[in-house]
């Protein structure tokens, strides 16, 4: 074989595996949290609830990071890049533990005395506006937008989780 064909011949296959690559390591989906046995990227403890937990592809990391704890997410991505660093970012429905998109999500956030959650974040996602909006009310919360919750994170995280006291101070 001429040499002239072989070398286009070589990127073309190193091209299609990259992208090939690309495909299979941002799926639709994400993989699935090994509930009980794999540990949040932000905070290191175990991931033991589906209804707590987020998953993001993190692009500058090559790999999917995952969170026992909505609010970890968030803390993560300011910490780490910002929201631009992050794609396939995925929450789950606080009554089905359904996937869903967190930019197609409904957040619930209130005081971590009433509403639960690993990291006293207070923060849990619904795939439902009015599920969201009867918890907020049931628990004196606020119902928020992915970014609506981002940029609060983003501009103000000591006043967004008063109580994840290992936060605090951390961004600056």
């Amino acid at each position: 074989m001429n040499l002239k064909l072989i070398i286009p011949l070589i990127f073309i296959i190193l091209g299609v595996g990259y992208l090939a690559y690309v495909i299979y390591s941002s799926s639709q989906y994400a993989p699935e949290i090994i509930y009980g046995q794999e540990r949040c990227d932000n905070c290191g403890m175990i991931i033991s609830e589906k209804k707590f937990s987020a998953i993001a592809y993190a692009i500058n990391e090559g790999r999917w990071v995952k969170f026992d704890d909505i609010g970890g997410l968030f803390i993560y991505m300011v910490k780490n890049g910002g929201r631009e660093a992050f794609k396939d970012i995925y929450v789950f429905d606080f009554i089905s533990g359904e996937q869903i998109k967190a930019t197609e999500a409904y957040f619930v956030r209130g005081d971590s005395e009433k509403i639960w959650t690993p990291m006293s974040s207070g923060i849990i996602a619904f795939k439902s506006l009015d599920d969201a909006r009867k918890y907020a009310e049931q628990f004196d919360a606020e119902v928020f937008t992915f970014d609506e919750l981002y940029t609060m994170v983003y501009n103000r995280p000591d006043m967004v989780f008063q109580n994840m006291v290992m936060y605090i101070g951390v961004i600056g």
